[in-house]
């Protein structure tokens, strides 16, 4: 009698275990034509940008042939729809209720302040650099330009350098290491075997928490990480790769924002683009590392 009550206990423990996972792991998603936002079927890895006003409202950036579009959607529904003709803009922040888009060349960037409500140009301020640009993100309210080293070196770490530009075209300071670009942070705060080494893993901020993400090859998991610099702990969340579609080409996590209190993903399946959204507290409550 005594084994029967103590295997229904622990039937009942393992399947309320199991519902609160998968209550964890409900995504909610919205799902927009590939059509809607002008994204071309020749071109399912790419996507410019990605961003959320205060309102929810998205901001999608594509490329076309020969112009950029930019579609502000409540949801499902288009709110306007802007085409930039003869621009190849890259990349797309939220700063001031002002939307921030930049071009680039071998040695300048230029940086675009459009309206929020409209998409019209506002303004425009050129950046030149004395050396070869390798790539650029825009994140926290600047530019980060990662420069090639006139110098030839075998490894690739020695030969870039990193600066931080504000929104305004002032050069601000050189940033030591491009993914680690607040306070006193040097290094992970994580174990960076079986990583995917090539990441911009810093994602952003969060109730004084600063926000990493990484892929983990071995369990194919998404890994968020709240990292608390004062109390040097960490709280984790798994999301599974299994339960998301396929990723956008996306380097330096661009497509990975936080904004009102939430984390979005943006995705692709088909010929759909798939935003996934999860509440922050939701994600990180009394879940600490093993």
């Amino acid at each position: 009698m005594k084994k029967k009550i103590i295997i229904l206990l622990l039937f009942f423990y393992m399947v309320s275990e199991k519902a609160i996972s998968q209550e964890e792991l409900k995504l909610d998603q919205t799902q927009i034509p590939f059509s809607s936002v002008n994204i071309y079927q020749n071109d399912l890895q790419y996507l410019e940008g990605f961003e959320i006003d205060s309102l929810g409202n998205y901001y999608i950036l594509a490329q076309g042939s020969n112009h950029t579009t930019l579609t502000c959607l409540d949801g499902k529904k288009i709110i306007f729809q802007k085409k930039y003709p003869d621009f190849h803009f890259i990349k797309l922040h939220l700063v001031d209720d002002k939307l921030i888009t930049c071009t680039r060349s071998t040695k300048n960037v230029c940086i675009y302040t459009l309206s929020l409500s409209t998409g019209n140009i506002i303004d425009k301020k050129t950046i030149k650099l004395s050396k070869k640009i390798n790539a650029i993100k825009l994140f926290q309210g600047n530019l980060i330009v990662e420069l090639l080293s006139n110098k030839v070196q075998n490894d690739f770490s020695t030969r870039v350098e990193y600066f931080k530009v504000n929104f305004e075209g002032k050069l601000i300071d050189e940033v030591k290491n491009g993914n680690w670009l607040f306070g006193d942070i040097s290094d992970a705060p994580f174990d960076l075997n079986n990583k995917e080494m090539y990441a911009s893993w810093l994602i952003g901020q969060w109730q004084e928490k600063i926000i990493f993400y990484y892929y983990e090859f071995e369990s194919e998991d998404n890994v968020f990480v709240a990292y608390d610099s004062q109390n040097k702990n960490s709280r984790y969340y798994h999301l599974s790769n299994k339960l998301l579609s396929k990723r956008f080409y996306d380097p330096w996590n661009e497509l990975i924002k936080i904004r009102n209190r939430k984390l979005f993903l943006v995705r692709y399946k088909n010929t759909d683009v798939i935003i996934y959204q999860m509440h922050l507290n939701d994600m990180f409550q009394n879940k600490r590392k093993p």
